[in-house]
């Protein structure tokens, strides 16, 4: 009963898109659809998560585990090989997935993108079986990071120009990380506010300007497509790290361990993410943006 409070919400933001958002103009309306790609891509990540969801109950080596892995590994087989001979209607076209900066972007968005999936899934589980909060408690304890996540939002966009668009995605990376890691102690009794806070400024700093830059690489007529990659690949990771966190909280002796071990997880895999941002992501040059192209 609780979801249905979403509706009234999700109706109205659909009223005010309706009304206030301009029509857009279809730049190719006769493109088509890459539907084996979507359908590959879509069984190859099934198949992994249903196997990370199944071991932590049977393990790793029971055959239906197997099966899906296998499965995981032949879906993603062809839809590589589906992808480089679909060319100019390919899900990921190849002019976009060679453009380096773009595709260290996408290497990032993938690497860092559990971090607020699993905190607003997990923390609450803890909150609520552990500490003995109640749902709506549970659910206000979010608040702080929602609350520094829109603040900083906001003020990236102001020091975009300023600072540039590799400082504020490496800063947001790290207070990412460094977020996740405080509130991973979670079994040693520590308070997890001060970490929600930190993950929330660092979110609010990484999206936008990783959107921002994602659209300043590619050229103009590959703009939409590209922030609708960087979502796609969003959504993955934050599916297939969720897929992860589940098998190490299964695996763990109780849930405050298994918690605490995937939150740190992911911290490292956002350090990761702050890595091939320092070494690999890079803003377009002035020439660059004037003549909107690529690399």
């Amino acid at each position: 009963m609780d979801f249905f409070i979403n509706l009234p919400v999700a109706f109205a933001a659909a009223l005010m898109c309706w009304k206030f958002v301009p029509r857009d103009v279809p730049f190719d309306p006769d493109e088509r659809i890459d539907y084996l790609g979507v359908i590959t891509l879509t069984a190859s990540l099934l198949s992994f998560l249903l196997a990370l969801n199944y071991a932590s109950g049977v393990g790793f080596m029971h055959p239906l585990v197997i099966g899906l892995l296998v499965g995981f590994l032949v879906f993603s087989a062809v839809f590589i090989y589906i992808e480089s001979h679909q060319r100019e209607v390919a899900l990921i076209p190849e002019d976009v997935i060679k453009n380096k900066r773009f595709f260290a972007a996408g290497a990032v968005t993938l690497f860092t993108s559990i971090t607020f999936f699993s905190v607003i899934l997990y923390l609450p589980q803890y909150l609520t079986n552990v500490r003995g909060f109640t749902t709506m408690q549970s659910g206000l304890t979010l608040v702080p990071l929602m609350i520094a996540f829109a603040v900083f939002s906001f003020i990236a966009g102001k020091l975009y120009q300023k600072a540039g668009g590799k400082i504020l995605v490496c800063v947001g990376i790290l207070a990412m990380s460094l977020g996740m890691f405080y509130i991973s102690r979670l079994s040693d009794g520590r308070e997890y506010i001060f970490g929600l806070i930190i993950l929330g400024a660092g979110l609010g700093l990484f999206n936008p300007s990783t959107t921002t830059m994602v659209i300043a690489v590619v050229d103009p007529s590959r703009a939409s497509l590209a922030s609708a990659i960087i979502y796609m690949l969003k959504i993955t990771g934050g599916a297939v790290g969720l897929g992860v966190n589940a098998a190490i909280v299964g695996f763990a002796p109780d849930i405050t361990t298994g918690i605490s071990r995937a939150f740190e997880v992911n911290a490292c895999f956002a350090f990761v993410g702050f890595v091939i941002a320092f070494l690999f992501m890079s803003a377009p040059t002035v020439t660059e943006r004037e003549r909107g192209s690529t690399e």
